[in-house]
């Protein structure tokens, strides 16, 4: 396992040099899970338009995406407000965003 870092200079499998300047990301299905078993999850919610074919319907899903922009200045992440009452214990989310909202 590699710690990857900004500013910091790795060699590709054809040994040329390349550096992160800069990592974006997306995260979903976002969840708080708490020392005595409760789960927070975001209960917001917006409505998508989703192309079929050439039918288009709305669909509601859960609004717990965030967009990751990571730089030499910003080094953390900002979730909306969440004020769970206990011991947070971990994090869970996916990496990207699954289908059909993808």
């Amino acid at each position: 396992m590699v710690a990857l870092r900004l500013d910091t200079f790795y060699l590709d499998a054809n040994n040329n040099p390349f550096r992160l300047q800069r990592i974006r990301f997306y995260w979903s299905d976002l969840e708080l899970r708490l020392s005595n078993g409760e789960t927070l999850t975001i209960t917001d919610s917006i409505d998508l338009s989703i192309a079929n074919g050439t039918d288009t319907s709305m669909i509601a899903v859960r609004d717990d995406y965030l967009f990751a922009d990571i730089d030499r200045a910003t080094r953390s992440i900002t979730l909306n407000t969440v004020a769970p009452s206990g011991v947070l214990a971990s994090m869970g989310a996916t990496f990207g965003i699954k289908e059909p909202v993808n």
